[in-house]
């Protein structure tokens, strides 16, 4: 095999989702308009999905995943809310070996 084809997973370390939650509460706390981020986060917790779901930050996106440790470009939900559309931009990552 072609040592230049060999996968190299880029993983992340898995971020507490109570930690995530204090993350987007101290943005908003310095004048970002993530509220709809906070939103979506407490929904995750309030509704045990914390508990099969990994994720961290980048920024001001939230990367969701269902592996442990999550990889940036593997099988992982990319979540980020435009402050000026008001609206989430969703992307999935898939990568195709082979």
């Amino acid at each position: 095999m072609d040592p230049a084809k060999i996968y190299k997973p880029q993983t992340a370390r898995v971020v507490p989702w109570n930690k995530i939650e204090e993350y987007y509460a101290d943005l908003i706390n310095h004048g970002l308009t993530l509220q709809s981020m906070l939103s979506l986060v407490r929904f995750i917790r309030g509704n045990d999905f914390d508990k099969r779901l990994y994720a961290f930050t980048s920024m001001h996106k939230l990367v969701i995943s269902i592996y442990d440790p999550p990889e940036w470009n593997r099988e992982a939900l990319h979540i980020e809310f435009d402050m000026y559309s008001k609206k989430f931009i969703l992307n999935t990552t898939q990568l195709h070996l082979g």
